[in-house]
């Protein structure tokens, strides 16, 4: 008996001298049942036998995890939320309606400004309707509008309206643009839907500019 009772005290002074030193070290002292089992050659008896009252907090971070290591059939639905998550999607736009007289100057008609948390890619989409309102028959209206980071009409992703004035047989006309621009890494970025009337009397309304932030292309 007093053999037993000196083992148990023994045992239990090492608990706790290996709780102190913990402490005072900042290091995790967490034996899980997995790590048990695992350590003696045994296989882990289901997925769920590490639980989150087992890990200390931030003891598992992002150098301690394999590359796709985690994938979609390992996270429970619902369980992540935009807080969690470093790097996620984003989305901005802006719109109106009203139509806007376009001049030979470059005027941005809508701008969003979009806050990357990493690098990644920024889909833009802009919308918008023409209207050509010239009527002298030795004219055009001809008109044009661009979309990226640029405040003057950007050519490599431009869209053009084009209406002989003597007949006006269009009218009001529907311009849409789509564009991928890549993002070096955290930013905050500005886009632009910029346009500029060539020649004529045209005006731009209904507008639209959306910008969407992802990390990824896959």
């Amino acid at each position: 008996m007093k053999l037993n009772i000196s083992v148990s005290i023994s045992l239990l002074s090492l608990i706790l001298v290996g709780v102190l030193w913990t402490a005072s070290t900042h290091d995790v002292f967490a034996v899980t049942a997995c790590e048990a089992i695992q350590a003696n050659g045994g296989a882990v008896p289901n997925r769920k036998c590490i639980r989150k009252r087992d890990l200390s907090r931030d003891v598992v971070r992002n150098v301690n995890i394999d590359d796709n290591a985690v994938g979609s059939a390992e996270v429970i639905n619902n369980s992540l939320f935009d807080v969690d998550i470093a790097d996620e999607a984003g989305v901005d736009y802006q719109s109106g309606t009203a139509f806007i007289a376009l001049t030979t100057t470059d005027t941005t008609i809508r701008s969003i400004s979009l806050t990357a948390p990493s690098s990644g890619y920024v889909i833009l989409t802009a919308s918008g309707t023409f209207y050509g309102g010239e009527t002298s028959s030795i004219d055009l209206d001809y008109a044009r509008c661009s979309l990226g980071t640029n405040a003057a009409i950007d050519l490599s992703a431009v869209t053009y309206f084009i209406e002989r004035t003597n007949t006006q047989e269009m009218g009001y006309v529907p311009m849409a643009l789509t564009r991928v621009l890549g993002v070096g890494g955290a930013s905050t970025l500005t886009y632009r839907l910029v346009c500029d009337e060539v020649d004529g009397d045209v005006s731009l309304g209904f507008t639209n500019l959306n910008g969407v932030f992802v990390p990824t292309r896959y």
